[in-house]
């Protein structure tokens, strides 16, 4: 039973973001002696620009299951959706965040 469409579409949306900006981005970075990575400027992260213009969710009613809460969906299941999706597609295995050319 889905009480709050709504909401429960905007948490969804808003942990795929996260998600990919972590698989895609998302690194804190170092140099010799300390991290450089220190504020919004030096973190990557996805920002508006960079976003599709619209992420289409689709919930499934079934009233036939069990209510259960879902107050957080899970943005960890991102990454290995990305790195299986770069594998198929180009038969390399990523391994480690974030996929980036060089990693």
């Amino acid at each position: 039973m889905i009480v709050n469409p709504e909401t429960l579409k905007h948490v969804i949306d808003r942990q795929l973001v996260y998600g990919t900006s972590r698989a895609m981005l998302e690194e804190v970075r170092f140099n010799a002696n300390m991290v450089t990575s220190v504020d919004w400027e030096t973190y990557p992260v996805l920002h508006t620009p960079d976003l599709p213009e619209k992420i289409e969710i689709v919930l499934i009613e079934r009233p036939e299951a069990a209510p259960r809460a879902r107050p957080k969906w899970r943005s960890a299941w991102c990454r290995p959706a990305i790195g299986n999706a770069v594998f198929d597609a180009t038969g390399v295995r990523l391994r480690r965040v974030p996929f980036t050319p060089s990693g």
